[in-house]
């Protein structure tokens, strides 16, 4: 039973090379066809070159999935938060996510909110703020949790979003004195290449 399968194996291999075995492809080689038909010849040479194939087919098939697996699930930019329901879909644009998180940031006054960023991976979303930080009684970590926390309540009560799944907060720098302008700052600083930390 066993030899009998080899020997099947060993036959279909032969024939798959024989066929995609053109003259043109042996000449590039330096290959003819007797020497290829004297390597088909050995059961061992045929097992052999299956195994390669067989190697070689699943790895391109794992590169296939793993790139199809990278469309889908790859972080990009979006301009909008779509919110599914029964009745349709409810849309909110990403400067109204600004204005909600710029008013809740104003709350905390050791930060001043500097740009906002919202990015989409497969159906969740995921918020980056650049900030500038005042040095306080409050630590950044301890603001950062709260801030966090505070942005997920406000969004699922105000436009029903929960599918912000991570919000990442940078620190650009410490605010300089009392008497730096909060509205103030470079505005031309492009931030659109900032996908650290997803």
């Amino acid at each position: 039973m066993i030899f009998s399968s080899c020997c099947f194996s060993s036959a279909a291999v032969q024939k798959c090379l024989t066929s995609l075995a053109c003259p043109e492809f042996l000449g590039f080689f330096n290959i003819t066809p007797e020497k290829l038909d004297k390597i088909l010849q050995s059961d061992f040479n045929c097992g052999y070159i299956a195994a390669i194939s067989t190697v070689a087919v699943v790895l391109l098939l794992f590169l296939l999935l793993r790139f199809v697996l990278w469309l889908i699930f790859r972080t990009r930019r979006c301009g909008m938060v779509v919110v599914p329901s029964e009745n349709g879909d409810l849309t909110v644009t990403r400067n109204a996510v600004e204005a909600v998180v710029r008013e809740e940031v104003e709350s905390f006054p050791q930060i001043y909110l500097r740009k906002l960023l919202l990015f989409r991976r497969g159906n969740t979303y995921l918020l980056k703020l650049f900030c500038r930080f005042e040095r306080g009684a409050e630590g950044m970590p301890d603001l950062a949790g709260r801030i966090k926390t505070r942005l997920n309540e406000v969004m699922l009560e105000q436009f029903g979003i929960d599918s912000i799944r991570e919000i990442s907060i940078c620190v650009e720098r410490l605010k300089e004195s009392d008497g730096d302008d909060r509205s103030g700052g470079d505005d031309s600083v492009d931030y659109s290449h900032a996908v650290s930390g997803f």
